[in-house]
């Protein structure tokens, strides 16, 4: 038991890197020969793609756009959802949903945070009597607004304002 092993293997031939020895002696590690490996990766693209010389699986089409000035509370797509979630993230919740649920006071306090703000963070109480999503969808049309997100007991609303608008949706 008084073998060394070492780095430069002391003439036994061995070394303690495993692969090391084979690449060491001429071997590509896998008996597969140089290019083993990248002929195996283009075999298997080519098989994916079709074969050589076919068109793409995919073609990708032009999208259809869709006017942002469509009015205060117009449609928004995805990337305009996407820009104001992430501009709502570091928002603070201005109007909380008490017991009453949504009512003609809270439809009140809505509008002006919705005039002064555009975009703003709605905190469902624990004592709220509907359901979250139900509740999202009637403040969105007592408001006119756009509903941005549910996410937990937190809801984001939009609404552009009509002659001063502060943000600029991206198209």
């Amino acid at each position: 038991m008084s073998e060394s092993r070492s780095k430069g293997g002391s003439g036994k031939g061995k070394s303690v890197g495993g692969r090391r020895g084979a690449r060491q002696d001429g071997g590509a590690g896998g008996g597969r020969g140089g290019r083993g490996r990248e002929r195996e990766r283009e075999d298997t693209a080519g098989a994916r793609r079709g074969g050589r010389g076919e068109r793409p699986l995919s073609v990708k089409a032009k999208k259809k756009v869709v006017p942002i000035d469509a009015g205060p509370a117009g449609p928004i797509g995805g990337k305009q959802r996407r820009y104001l979630r992430g501009l709502g993230h570091r928002l603070t919740a201005v109007v909380l949903v008490g017991k009453e649920g949504v009512s003609e006071g809270l439809g009140g306090a809505l509008a002006i945070a919705l005039e002064q703000h555009e975009l703003i963070k709605v905190k469902l109480g624990q004592n709220a009597p509907e359901d979250r999503h139900v509740t999202a969808d009637a403040m969105a049309k007592l408001t006119k607004s756009e509903l941005v997100q549910v996410l937990g007991s937190t809801v984001l609303l939009y609404r552009r304002h009509p002659t001063e608008p502060k943000i600029v949706l991206p198209r």
